[in-house]
């Protein structure tokens, strides 16, 4: 933000789009699946999606988010 002199910046519409496919993805095949578990991170989704969960392992989410591609933002 401070280098584009920003005062917000929100994630583009594309990028958002891309990141909730492959989370669906990775869900789907894993422990969290709604078929392998049953749990409150399921409840209030209309097709029992575990929203709060990410699908790999804390390393993994370190090392992605810790730099951001500013490609996939839009700065205002």
């Amino acid at each position: 933000m401070f280098d584009q002199k920003a005062e917000c910046v929100l994630p583009k519409e594309s990028a958002v789009r891309e990141h909730i496919t492959e989370w669906k993805q990775r869900t789907a095949s894993s422990l969290w699946a709604p078929q392998n578990c049953s749990s409150w991170y399921q409840h209030g989704t209309k097709d029992a999606s575990p929203t709060a969960v990410w699908p790999g392992t804390c390393t993994e989410y370190y090392f992605r988010t810790r730099s951001i591609r500013p490609d996939k933002l839009t700065f205002f």
